[in-house]
């Protein structure tokens, strides 16, 4: 965060006190009432901050998705591998995003459909996924 970044922040936060001030109780501290306000802007700040980045990570990567090493063992990601490879495109970019931390509407935000069709897409891919690694289990 740079100065400019805390400037907003401050400015943001007597912006939201000025606005409730109906609600700030006499009997209590100004201060704290002030802080708490601060707070609250801040973790939203970060918390928006965080999808961001999330965001632009995932739409830097290729259609063509990378797995990033999720086991030590060759077999088990072998096996991941070739389970995420039979899923339609969507499904599987739904499936990614939903396991990195995204919701719904982020998901169906990012790949532009309804959020109703990001819930389809993830459970179809959830079902496709545990077949594809329950014929692939040893017996």
């Amino acid at each position: 965060m740079d100065e400019d970044d805390a400037d907003d922040l401050l400015q943001l936060t007597f912006l939201r006190a000025f606005v409730s001030l109906g609600q700030f109780r006499c009997d209590a501290v100004l201060s704290t009432w002030l802080h708490g306000i601060a707070h609250y802007v801040f973790l939203m700040h970060l918390r928006a901050e965080r999808r961001r980045i999330r965001r632009e990570g995932l739409l830097c990567v290729s259609s063509e998705y990378e797995l990033l090493p999720v086991t030590s063992d060759p077999y088990l990601a072998g096996r991941l591998h070739n389970a995420l490879q039979q899923l339609r495109p969507l499904e599987c970019r739904a499936l990614l995003m939903h396991a990195a931390g995204y919701t719904h509407a982020e998901i169906s935000e990012c790949l532009d459909v309804a959020i109703g069709t990001s819930k389809a897409l993830l459970h179809r891919a959830r079902a496709g996924t545990s077949l594809s690694l329950a014929a692939d289990r040893p017996v």
